[in-house]
């Protein structure tokens, strides 16, 4: 009987133990489990909001206005933008996985709700598909502004080259109407050539100051191939044609005069020198 006894509630002690040792595991096992959910929840939380930081910054940065005023600073765009998406290709690309992969073994233990974040990533998917249409819309648009200015250099060296070769006519013109070994009658016949030149040249001038208005259309201000604006050669034009009007003038005057006298234009000379 006592020793029935001591055996059965040796028997059910043992049962127990295991029993409770079973259950140490299984609760041991559950904490393991639910520590490994924890760290998984709270590593994507902050890989999520590390990446949605970044791309708030990057989207911000590729819808900005584009607008240059140079071949030089467009390339500098360029450049900046190349930067950009092979960083996006490779280091952004790398992160990106790395939160799929996270949330894949979140899944895993067939869990959905984060407490750490409101960050998903199906959203996270939506920002990226966002950035990779963006990157491609600012591709275009860096490529249509590289075009515009691309416009505008071409306008400034036509203008540029127009309006130079205008200034050294109008420099050569002005020399050689000063020439003073040539006589009356040479400089009256070379006076009248030249005004008709002038007067023709007012079609050259028409093209420069057209060519300054599609620059002004384009907002374009500056130019470093000329120094010359259309206004200040409209003005050394109109200068050199009244010059040349009133030279005209007064050599005519000097040659009626000198026929009315009977003096010729070498006496002239003589007693000019005396």
């Amino acid at each position: 009987g006592i020793n029935a006894e001591y055996g059965k509630q040796w028997y059910q002690r043992r049962v127990r133990g295991a029993e409770s040792e079973t259950r140490k595991k299984r609760l041991t096992t559950a904490h393991a489990h639910f520590l490994e959910i924890e760290k998984l929840f709270q590593g994507f939380a902050a890989k999520a909001s590390q990446f949605n930081g970044w791309y708030e910054n990057a989207e911000e940065d590729l819808t900005e206005l584009i607008y240059t005023s140079s071949m030089e600073e467009c390339k500098q765009l360029r450049d900046a933008h190349s930067e950009f998406v092979e960083t996006l290709s490779q280091v952004k690309r790398e992160e990106f996985r790395g939160l799929l992969e996270l949330d894949k073994q979140i899944r895993s233990y067939h869990v959905s709700v984060n407490p750490y974040t409101w960050f998903t990533m199906d959203a996270i998917e939506d920002s990226w598909q966002n950035l990779l249409r963006t990157v491609k819309e600012r591709d275009l648009r860096i490529e249509k502004e590289t075009l515009r200015q691309a416009q505008n250099e071409e306008l400034r060296r036509a203008y540029a080259t127009q309006a130079n070769k205008f200034h050294e006519w109008l420099q050569l013109t002005k020399s050689q109407l000063t020439n003073t070994k040539l006589g009356l009658e040479e400089q009256r016949d070379l006076i009248s050539r030249k005004h008709d030149e002038i007067k023709k040249r007012r079609a050259v001038l028409k093209e420069i100051e057209e060519l300054s208005s599609h620059l002004e259309q384009a907002m374009v201000f500056d130019n470093k191939y000329t120094t010359h604006s259309a206004l200040t050669l409209a003005q050394q034009w109109d200068q050199l044609n009244e010059f040349t009007r009133r030279m005209h003038h007064t050599v005519q005057d000097q040659i009626e005069a000198l026929s009315r006298t009977g003096v010729d234009e070498d006496e002239l000379k003589e007693f000019t020198l005396m």
